[in-house]
């Protein structure tokens, strides 16, 4: 004879990552138990709702980047991204999968902004984003109208550091001369 039985198991929460044993984030973790013979050991699975456990964005060759998105559950979740240019929602390419645990790759982020990876299963979702902002330094065309004008003014300054000098100069020579000898 078969019975079905629903636990409601919360995982502890080490001290070590800042909480107190017991409290702090929890997951909760639905166990259905079969007995499928006469022993206490039944036939057990876990089911969870996903959670990201990891996103990041990463290089690519020719000076472009892919995000990363890692995430875990129980039936596995799956994953989509969103962001700029992606409109709504867009299908992520599937990468590694390891039972309960799910990559997926965004292999080019086009465009500056928030991108968003989603992880949907039958007991819920979650998400989590990263933000791309590439620096883009000045145009070569700038950068020596710049550096152009940045000598200019150093040429001005000497050229004015010079006329001083030989104006005074000029002055202090006339003093000389007008003054009578002794």
């Amino acid at each position: 004879m078969s019975s079905l039985r629903s636990l409601h198991l919360t995982p502890r929460v080490l001290a070590s990552q800042g909480h107190a044993e017991g409290r702090g984030a929890s997951c909760p973790l639905l166990c259905h138990c079969t007995r499928l013979s006469p022993s206490p050991l039944g036939r057990r699975s876990l089911t969870s709702a996903p959670r990201i456990v990891n996103i990041s964005v990463l290089p690519s060759p020719a000076h472009a980047f892919r995000a990363l998105c890692t995430a875990e559950g129980e039936p596995p979740p799956a994953l989509a991204w969103s962001g700029p240019a992606l409109g709504n929602h867009s299908a992520a390419v599937l990468g590694q999968s390891h039972g309960y645990r799910v990559t997926a790759e965004l292999s080019a982020l086009t465009h500056d902004g928030r991108y968003t990876c989603t992880a949907t299963n039958s007991l819920g979702h979650a998400e989590a984003s990263v933000y791309l902002f590439r620096f883009r330094g000045a145009t070569r065309a700038s950068a020596i109208a710049l550096l152009l004008g940045a000598l200019g003014l150093k040429a001005l300054l000497l050229l004015g550091v010079l006329a001083a000098l030989a104006t005074r100069s000029r002055l202090e020579h006339q003093v000389t001369q007008d003054t009578p000898p002794r």
